[in-house]
């Protein structure tokens, strides 16, 4: 009788341990993925793609097929990269570049990029009101 108290306890003692282990595992962030989404003023494609850096913040890179509005109204790649936090289910960025993939057109850097992850949908959308999905 004894030994199958001893026996009962070393069990739900392992399944104690196997069952806090996982609660304590490090899950892979929400963001830290490929999204693939539609511009909302042109219709091009549009990838965006985060890290996280060792420091723990989060850098990003945003790559639009055909940035219209940052190329002077032409149809030309436009790229974004900059680094940020993430707080919650909210990305944002204050530390970024955005250039036109064309000669002479300005360079824009460090305004607010913001992008929210939905968790019931798996998308994200960003402060251009473009939803990203999962590449």
């Amino acid at each position: 009788m004894k030994f199958k108290a001893v026996l009962v306890v070393v069990i739900l003692l392992t399944l104690l341990l196997i069952g806090s282990t996982s609660v304590f595992a490090k899950t892979k962030p929400p963001f830290e993925d490929k999204w693939t989404g539609t511009d909302t003023f042109d219709g091009s494609t549009i990838k965006l793609s985060f890290k996280e850096l060792e420091t723990g913040e989060w850098s990003f890179k945003y790559k639009d097929k055909a940035a219209t509005l940052l190329c002077g109204g032409e149809r030309k790649m436009g790229v974004g990269r900059g680094k940020g936090e993430i707080t919650g289910n909210t990305f944002l960025s204050q530390e970024n570049t955005w250039k036109c993939n064309k000669p002479g057109n300005p360079i824009y850097e460090d305004f607010d990029y913001w992008v929210e992850y939905n968790s019931a949908t798996d998308t994200m959308t960003d402060s251009d009101g473009v939803e990203f999905y999962r590449k």
